[in-house]
């Protein structure tokens, strides 16, 4: 018997839609959800355990416990991929794995809110 696993192709989706996006002039900010990180490694060659989106967000989950004085500083994380044959280029926010903080997450008030504020945190830095 033979099982192979179905693959939907997301990543590879998802990367070519940022590069294209990019070569036509775009700003593109491409964050890896993925648990795994396989855009992360695919765009940029390796996992980034020190500043991904899971150091982001747990330091984030502690500003709005108030452990923290400040916002985390996002664009310090960003990774710029250079599209291959082209001027163009995209950042990248590499993934982490959000299950191991997720019940820090969902403990902070309006949790579901926390990836905009991230966001808008980096709109902020990179003057957007």
């Amino acid at each position: 018997m033979h099982v192979s696993k179905r693959r939907c192709r997301k990543t590879t989706l998802a990367v070519n839609t940022a590069a294209s996006l990019a070569i036509d002039g775009r700003k593109v900010l491409f964050i890896d959800f993925d648990p795994s990180a396989m855009a992360t490694r695919v765009l940029l060659g390796r996992t980034f355990d020190e500043c991904n989106l899971k150091t982001l967000m747990k330091k984030l989950t502690d500003y709005k416990k108030g452990y923290l004085k400040s916002m985390p500083t996002v664009n310090e994380c960003l990774h710029q991929h250079v599209i291959p044959g082209n001027n163009a280029a995209f950042y990248v926010l590499p993934g982490g794995n959000l299950d191991e903080i997720s019940s820090d997450i969902k403990n902070v008030p309006d949790w579901g809110l926390l990836l905009r504020s991230l966001i808008d945190k980096l709109m902020e830095e990179m003057g957007v």
